[in-house]
């Protein structure tokens, strides 16, 4: 069912995508290891449900992404920035981000980060990512520091909140 699920997805086939991850939902103990999985898809689906089109460019980008074809995929992911949707344009922007990092182009990963400013998820995991550049690839440790403060200072009720703070007592002492 997951395999037929992630068929749909792949195929762009929203209505058919979402029915079949709500079946798997409603089948699977939230115990299983990929419920987590199976719920982000949802959010995903969510995202799209008032813009459908974009739907398909997304999953198209996603099926470029499984093929390893991440230049073509940062360049597909451009068209959904510019959504009205600031969700999916942030989280676009996001893997975007993610993208071009693995293609290992840390100053522009910098300024891709810096531009996602909507009060999402993504504002809140770009921060990290901008720290953890700032930490482990820059070995900036006092920008590092001042980044992670930042960031326990804006998102207090972060479920990322105790790894950071733990981070911090590591980088401090």
């Amino acid at each position: 069912d997951i395999k037929l699920a992630q068929i749909q997805f792949y195929k762009g086939n929203f209505d058919d995508t979402e029915h079949q991850i709500r079946e798997i939902l409603k089948n699977i103990s939230t115990e299983n290891i990929l419920y987590n999985d199976i719920l982000n898809v949802l959010a995903i689906l969510i995202a799209f449900r008032h813009n459908q089109e974009e739907f398909i460019e997304f999953s198209n980008v996603q099926l470029i992404i499984q093929q390893n074809k991440r230049m073509e995929a940062i360049e597909k992911l451009e068209t959904l920035i510019n959504t009205d949707e600031i969700y999916v344009s942030d989280m676009c922007r996001y893997q975007q981000a993610w993208l071009t990092f693995l293609q290992n182009d840390i100053e522009t990963v910098k300024l891709q980060l810096q531009s996602i400013n909507n009060d999402t998820i993504y504002k809140e995991l770009a921060l990290i990512f901008q720290s953890e550049i700032l930490d482990y690839i820059d070995n900036n440790i006092s920008k590092a520091i001042d980044s992670y403060l930042e960031f326990l200072e804006l998102y207090p009720n972060s479920i990322y909140y105790d790894d950071i703070r733990l981070r911090l007592r590591e980088l401090t002492s």
